[in-house]
């Protein structure tokens, strides 16, 4: 009869140690879980990217002939979603000249529409050339600022971290005779992509 209840006596005692044991345990799990988990990481500040395979009318081939309603589409990859960036469009743009955009730099914010998409579609209307006979170089860039708070003509150069720019060449002859050159030192912020 002693032995029954030493037996007794040790399981009861074996069964509240792995009871204490796995209370332990839970409390434990449910103490990490319950302390806050601090500061949610922050997204890093990145350019947005124009994604150049899909920009509408294509920019491998000369356009020799100017989009129904002028219309350029350029989809935006940005790493936010919700992060806004500027816009700005130029033709035949010169540094020496300081040429005035056709677009002025615009700012393009999320909509409650596209808030999760990493792409966002700009749809714009550029107004053919008035002398559309000859070549004209066609240029929309995006960044998150463009040094251009006073004077939109410095709307072509992004401040850090840089920007992207997409550029169509037109000509009605369809091809690069007598075409505006681009300077061979483009900022180094820009990406200008596979064209």
């Amino acid at each position: 009869m002693m032995g029954t209840r030493a037996r007794t006596t040790r399981r009861f005692v074996a069964l509240a140690a792995v009871g204490v044991l796995v209370l332990s345990l839970c409390t434990q799990g449910a103490c990490v879980l319950a302390q806050p988990s601090g500061e949610i990481p922050q997204l890093p500040v990145s350019r947005p990217h124009i994604v150049h395979t899909d920009v509408i009318p294509p920019t491998s081939s000369v356009l020799t002939s100017w989009p129904p309603r002028g219309q350029f589409i350029v989809p935006v990859e940005l790493v936010d979603p919700k992060a806004p960036f500027f816009y700005v469009a130029f033709i035949d743009y010169d540094p020496n000249l300081g040429t005035l955009p056709v677009i002025e730099p615009q700012e393009s914010r999320f909509g409650p529409a596209n808030t999760e998409s990493r792409i966002r579609t700009l749809d714009l209307a550029i107004a053919e050339p008035l002398d559309p006979g000859r070549c004209h170089v066609i240029e929309v860039l995006v960044a998150l600022q463009f040094n251009a708070t006073d004077d939109s003509r410095r709307a072509h150069t992004p401040q850090p971290p840089g920007g992207d720019i997409v550029t169509w060449f037109y000509n009605p002859s369809g091809d690069l005779a007598r075409c505006p050159t681009l300077d061979a030192g483009v900022d180094a912020t820009f990406d200008t992509g596979p064209q």
